[in-house]
């Protein structure tokens, strides 16, 4: 008796690990709902300070690349639905190759 309630509460306890509930959850995922659970924010914070600390212009550079591509996707391609052409893509590529002059800049001539 004792290994088929082991059995029950293992099961019940992988339950929500299955992929289907995994993928649910993540489709289902917002900012808001993961920034409500301070059991899931406050370790995230603590590693990106730490991560931070520890290497800051790896980091920085990182989170600019990110925030920059984001930014010149959504302001340089065209909504769905609507021709991609050359000249709606030229924007983009002079961006890409702005945000590559920075990093360049910043990783191999700038000297601390």
């Amino acid at each position: 008796m004792d290994r088929e309630r082991l059995i029950m509460k293992t099961e019940q306890l992988l339950r929500p690990l299955e992929t289907r509930q995994v993928a649910t959850f993540l489709r289902e995922l917002t900012v808001k709902s993961f920034t409500d659970h301070p059991e899931v924010t406050f370790p995230l914070v603590l590693f990106f300070l730490f991560i931070l600390w520890r290497w800051p212009r790896i980091v920085l550079l990182s989170l600019f690349t990110l925030l920059s591509v984001a930014v010149l996707i959504g302001y340089t391609l065209p909504p769905a639905g609507m021709e991609l052409t050359i000249s709606s893509t030229f924007p983009f590529i002079l961006g890409c190759m702005g945000i590559a002059a920075v990093l360049l800049y910043f990783i191999f001539l700038r000297t601390d």
